[in-house]
């Protein structure tokens, strides 16, 4: 349209002329189109073509189809080289081959995966960390900050401050110094700023969840395929003056896609940052096509185009088909294309997409559905680079493309599948004889010739064979299971060796076992944890710096807050995460007891108590006190020492158990009592008791006696009584006067002569009164009568 519109015109000529020029526009428009998507689609089949050719397609389904534990003919029957209708060539059938796949290659795939992400996507940490460049730069609140080079040690808080040379520090080194500490300072928690809000990104998009497809992939295939930051809608909801607001935004996104869509330039080597150009291929409905006349940035005529082609199947589409995608005609879907690379600026704004004041070329995405573009759009990032990232397990020369631990361990997992069905097939060759049968000499009695038990042979008549068993006979196959067996163990070896995956990493012992040494442990648990070190410091090169670093410069140009803006690096942390975790729960838990009871290390108890909690995967949050029931503590009395406490609980022991020995001391003592007690009273009963009837039975004797004396010597019972008194009179007698020769002259009164006069006079004078009856042995002292 002219710059100038004449003024004396017709309107209506004027207004033709506005459409002829929009029309003759758009026809340049669709003419530049058209000769763009001729070259996109020329660049898009070489790629094609070119992948096709070099039989990666072929590994990954042979791969795949291991992985899954079948054979290759079931999931690569269909692949290059056959038609889509092409039915599978049918090998014939032999029932007595053994069909057994033992299947070592997912638990090989899966252990090594899972080991590798633990390393890094930690629950507890980043897997890298944003620091700032040896000499930072920064623009803060529009004031433009310099830092110098940082120390690798900060100046002793104490003392005079020196300057390089070892002199004092003059006033104005002074405050430079204190400036510059001041700016880094700042720096440093812009860096720290930084890394929360690449995290948050991360976090909100799901790139762990994608980090472990990624790992899986690499794993199985032998390549992983990581897309992004690519720009993505995000709808936010917050409530406001008790209303729903939803807020729309746009913000990065990563997404793990998989490697059978991922088409590099073939030009790029083993690097595809290096090609021309990078395509991605997906698949979509027509309701999801639809769904895109509405988005911004598609052209509706394109759609409208596509839609009434429907979706095409050409040559191109079938190389592109995985072995795994429906093959139904019923779920045939829409191909669309990325196409990532560099265009012209006429091109680009010929698919109506705004390039501003940029002329030459320009990085730019273009969307292409069946073989029509729909959409163009600058690249997200100034600097063009490819929003893809690989992850090989093991690189290849030359190639992009990597090996998985399912090629690693193919030829192993082929030479098992044929040792173990051997092993089948000779177990079932060997279980039973071979029969020989001579049909001319012999023939079943029940004619037929299955063997069974018990069953009766008939020998012909006209037999030539002498011997029966000559005609009939059992020949035994011979079992070598143990040869087989032997190779099988030397091919699970072989599998540890070529995947670099111990047994000892899969959480199995090995045949020699374990060392019994703390030190030869982690000698044996560092050497079997290697591989995990080499794939932490691939990914970290591959995938973790690349990645975030494209998430840094997403922020340093879209980002609002200009306060965490500055030079700052990307410092990948997976390849030390595992050295440095086990490092820091050795010094945590072995080191770090013995100095905290010291004042002078300074170390607090409850950070102390978060750092172990966090390294055995605890949140601290969950076992300790809220911040309102530390103040609840806090806000109590000081409690008393511990050692009054142990002092006072043990005197308060004390007193109880003296109280209770006193107690149970009592008691014992009143038992004792009471059981003496009445064992006396008992006793004194029984001896009562005893008595009576002892003095019962003497008065019965006594008067038995007197009847029986009177009855032999013809006296009455006065007279033995008047007897028995005077008896009992002169036994009195005798006994005072043998008493009186032993009293002493105190208890006489007199003095010891005459007390002996007295007694000479008695002894001389008085006679024996009484005999006794029974009177002891031999002559009694002189003046006694007897002893007694």
């Amino acid at each position: 349209m002219s710059d100038v519109i004449d003024q004396t015109q017709d309107p209506e000529q004027l207004l033709e002329d506005i459409v002829q020029e929009e029309k003759d526009r758009e026809f340049k428009h669709e003419e530049l189109r058209e000769k763009l998507a001729q070259v996109l689609l020329k660049r898009r089949n070489e790629a094609v073509r070119y992948r096709a050719g070099l039989g990666i397609e072929t590994q990954w389904a042979e791969d795949q189809a291991y992985y899954e534990g079948e054979e290759d003919g079931s999931r690569v029957g269909f692949y290059k080289g056959m038609t889509i209708g092409s039915p599978l060539i049918a090998k014939p059938k032999n029932d007595f081959k053994s069909k057994v796949f033992l299947n070592i290659t997912r638990p090989y795939v899966e252990t090594a995966s899972s080991k590798v992400i633990e390393v890094l996507s930690p629950v507890d940490d980043r897997a890298f960390s944003i620091v700032p460049s040896p000499i930072p730069f920064a623009v803060m609140g529009g004031q433009e900050m310099r830092g110098t080079a940082i120390p690798p040690e900060a100046p002793p808080a104490m003392g005079t401050m020196v300057d390089q040379n070892g002199q004092p520090a003059a006033p104005q080194q002074i405050q430079q110094q204190q400036a510059d500490k001041s700016v880094e300072e700042k720096l440093r928690i812009a860096a720290k700023g930084a890394e929360r809000w690449i995290d948050d990104a991360l976090q909100e998009c799901g790139y762990n969840s994608e980090l472990r497809r990624l790992v899986d992939d690499s794993a199985r295939i032998g390549t992983g395929v990581m897309r992004g930051p690519i720009p993505t809608v995000r709808t936010s909801r917050k409530v406001e003056g008790g209303q729903l607001i939803m807020v729309e935004e746009i913000v990065p996104e990563s997404k793990c896609i998989s490697a059978w869509n991922a088409f590099p330039d073939p030009a790029c080597g083993d690097d595809i940052h290096k090609g021309q150009y990078f395509i991605e291929h997906d698949n979509l409905t027509e309701k999801q096509v639809r769904e895109l006349m509405m988005a911004p940035g598609y052209i509706p005529a394109a759609i409208e185009k596509v839609l009434e082609e429907g979706p095409k199947e050409s040559a191109i589409t079938a190389l592109v088909q995985a072995p795994h995608d429906a093959q139904e005609q019923s779920a045939k879907r829409f191909h669309i294309w990325y196409y990532h690379g560099f265009l012209s600026v006429d091109d680009v704004v010929a698919m109506g997409c705004d390039c501003g004041e940029i002329e030459g070329g320009v990085a730019a995405v273009i969307t292409i559905i069946n073989d029509t573009p729909v959409k163009a759009h600058l690249a997200p990032l100034s600097g063009g680079r490819y929003p893809y990232e690989f992850m090989c397990w093991q690189r290849t020369a030359g190639s992009p493309w990597g090996i998985g631990v399912a090629r690693q361990i193919r030829a192993c997992q082929s030479i098992l599948n044929a040792t173990v069905r051997s092993m089948m097939e000779n177990a079932g060759l060997s279980s039973g004889p071979q029969i020989i049968l001579g049909r001319g000499s012999i023939i079943p009695a029940d004619g037929s010739w299955v063997i069974t038990p018990r069953k009766v042979w008939l020998l012909k008549p006209d037999a030539d064979i002498p011997d029966v068993t000559k005609a009939f006979n059992a020949v035994q196959i011979p079992s070598i299971q143990q040869e087989l067996l032997e190779t099988v163990n030397f091919v699970l070896k072989m599998a540890e060796n070529v995947t670099g995956l111990p047994i000892l990493l899969q959480g199995q012992q090995g045949p020699t076992g374990v060392p019994e040494t703390v030190g030869g442990m982690q000698i044996l648990v560092a050497n079997a944890s290697g591989l995990l070190r080499r794939m932490a410091r691939i990914f970290d090169d591959s995938i973790t710096k690349p990645h975030v670093t494209a998430y840094y410069e997403w922020m340093m140009e879209f980002g609002e807050d200009d306060s965490i803006k500055g030079d700052f690096q990307v410092v990948p942390r997976g390849s030390s995460a595992l050295v440095i975790k086990d490092m820091r729960a050795t010094f945590l838990v072995q080191v770090v007891p013995q100095l905290i009871a010291n004042p002078n290390f300074g170390i607090d108890p409850a950070r102390y108590f978060k750092e172990v909690a966090r390294l055995n995967g605890l949140d601290p949050t969950d076992v300790q006190f809220t911040e309102a029931e530390l103040r609840t503590l806090m806000s109590q009395p000081p409690p008393v020492d511990p050692r009054v406490q142990v002092a006072q609980i043990r005197t308060e022991g004390d007193l109880k158990t003296t109280e209770m020995e006193l107690t149970t001391e009592q008691a014992r003592i009143a038992r004792d009592i009471d059981r003496d007690t009445m064992y006396v009273q008992a006793e004194n009963e029984r001896t009562k008791t005893t008595s009576a009837t002892k003095m019962a039975e003497l008065e019965l004797r006594r008067e038995l006696a007197m009847l029986d004396y009177a009855n032999k010597n013809q006296l009455t019972i006065e007279q033995i009584k008047a007897k028995l008194a005077t008896e009992g009179a002169k036994m009195d007698l005798q006994r005072e006067l043998a008493q009186f020769g032993h009293i002493s002259a105190q208890e006489a009164r007199v003095s010891e002569a005459k007390l002996g006069t007295q007694q000479a006079v008695v002894e001389k004078a008085v006679e024996q009164v009484a005999t006794p009856a029974v009177e002891p042995p031999g002559r009694a002292p002189n003046g006694q009568g007897f002893a007694l």
